[in-house]
Formats: C-alpha cells, sequence, structure tokens
C-alpha cells in the first residue's frame, strides 16, 4: 500500500512539475512582450497562440529540471526513458499506424462534436494557429516530445515497474486523456495513448512513440482535416477503410517485430 502512495505522490509531482513549468514559462514571456510594447495579456486568442510558441523553451527547462531531479536520485533520466536506437524497417508500419489512428481519430471527432460542442473552440484554435510557423511547430513536433517524456518516458515506465504493463499502460492512457481537458479529447486521446504505449514496449525506444505522436499530430492538424474538405469522402466509408488499415498496420508492425527477434 505505501509503495502504490509513493507512486501516486510521484505521477502528481511530475505532472504538477508540467504544469508549473508551462504557467511559469508563459507568465514570464507575456511580461517580457507586455514590457516590450505588446498588449496580448486580455487577448485568449494570443495567449494559446503564445504557448503553443513556447512549447520547446517548455520542453527545454521541463527535461532539465526532470534530469536534474533523476541525477539527485543516481538515476539517468535518459536510460529510464529508453531513448534506445530503433530498426529502420520498424518505422514505416509506426507511421502508418499513427496515420490511419489520426483517421479514425477524425471521424470520432466528427461525430462526436455534436454531443461535445466545447470541442468547437479545440478544433478553432488548432485551426487558427495551422498559418503560424513556430505554433505548428510546437503542436506537431516540441509538444509530442515532451508528452512522450512525461507519459511514456516517466509516468508509465515507473508505473510499470510496481504492476503489470497492461494495467500500466491503462492508467497512463487514462492520465494522457485526462489531461487533455476535454471530453472529447479524452475519448481520442485515451486510446492514443495505449497505442503509443503498445508501440513503446514493442520497440523498447521512446523515439518510436514520439514518431507516432509527431505523425498524428501532423496528420490531424494539417493533413486530413484539409483532405476531407477537398475531396468531399463519405465519413463512414472514410472510417471503415481506415480501421480495416490500421488492423493491416498493425499485422505489418508486429511482423516487422517477429522477424528483428529473428534476425
Amino acid at each position: 500500500m505505501v509503495k502504490y502512495l509513493k507512486l501516486v505522490g510521484e505521477i502528481i509531482a511530475y505532472l504538477a512539475l508540467f504544469l508549473v513549468v508551462s504557467i511559469t514559462v508563459l507568465i514570464i514571456s507575456s511580461f517580457v512582450l507586455v514590457f516590450l510594447g505588446m498588449d496580448i495579456m486580455d487577448n485568449i486568442q494570443m495567449m494559446e497562440l503564445l504557448n503553443m510558441r513556447l512549447t520547446p523553451l517548455i520542453l527545454l527547462v521541463f527535461f532539465g529540471m526532470a534530469y536534474m531531479i533523476f541525477k539527485a536520485f543516481n538515476k539517468d533520466l535518459i536510460k529510464f526513458c529508453r531513448f534506445k536506437k530503433f530498426k529502420l524497417n520498424q518505422l514505416a508500419p509506426v507511421i502508418l499506424i499513427a496515420i490511419f489512428t489520426t483517421a479514425l481519430s477524425l471521424v470520432l471527432i466528427q461525430y462526436g462534436v455534436e454531443i461535445f460542442p466545447d470541442y468547437a473552440e479545440v478544433s478553432e484554435s488548432l485551426s487558427s494557429s495551422s498559418q503560424d510557423l513556430l505554433a505548428m511547430l510546437g503542436i506537431v513536433i516540441f509538444g509530442p516530445m515532451l508528452e512522450e517524456i512525461l507519459f511514456r518516458g516517466i509516468i508509465f515506465n515507473r508505473l510499470r515497474e510496481e504492476m503489470p504493463v497492461v494495467i500500466a499502460a491503462l492508467i497512463q492512457a487514462i492520465i494522457f486523456g485526462v489531461m487533455h481537458g476535454n471530453p472529447l479529447q479524452f475519448l481520442y486521446t485515451v486510446a492514443l495513448g495505449l497505442i503509443m504505449a503498445y508501440v513503446y514496449v514493442k520497440t523498447d525506444s521512446l523515439w518510436l512513440s514520439m514518431v507516432v505522436h509527431i505523425t498524428y499530430n501532423y496528420f490531424g492538424v494539417l493533413i486530413f482535416p484539409t483532405f476531407l474538405g477537398v475531396f468531399n469522402v463519405p465519413l463512414i466509408a472514410f472510417g471503415v477503410i481506415s480501421a480495416l488499415l490500421l488492423i493491416l498496420s498493425f499485422i505489418y508492425f508486429n511482423l516487422t517485430i517477429r522477424k528483428n527477434l529473428w534476425n
């Protein structure tokens, strides 16, 4: 019982560190911009955009602080997170899994936004940010890297030290979903969290879970919304085809893993 309470405390501490770093970086940067003559404090859209632009800095500060915390306990954050080399033949199936997971998420969003209308604000924010290069780099590259270090690298690894990997994967996926703060996002980010944990366990490399996350955000924000808008594909057909291709992608991925074990 004591070890589980300690585990919960550690997870809360790292989530709190992530939130404190994010908020502190945003507040300091906002005051600097105000000092330079930019009036952004009362503009929520500008604050959201600024937060996305600041993601590389948040990543750097969080990683540095987490690294020092691990160092204080004689642990190596890089080894703990498993920043390991991966087989190049794993890259293609991992990317395909990410692409078709994104496609199914968009189908869920299209139907789910009627039940959860608040998601429209999230969608509008992402859409408006797509014209800003720095914000897109934050959403597509640096945000996924930061979240993979926190959720799969630290939280998931700590959980599976104390419990079966399936239960650990489910818990970290739920935490991942809750942290996104929206009911509809919770549904598809839990599924995404499980898929990234699966890829992570099978490949034993955080780099490949990052590839899944980066590909997912890239296609989800920049590619599929445009594709669906231009070609007017029937949503049900798009979902069925995507589901079948996702299954085939998982088969391809598992065959690749099995081949690497035999070689």
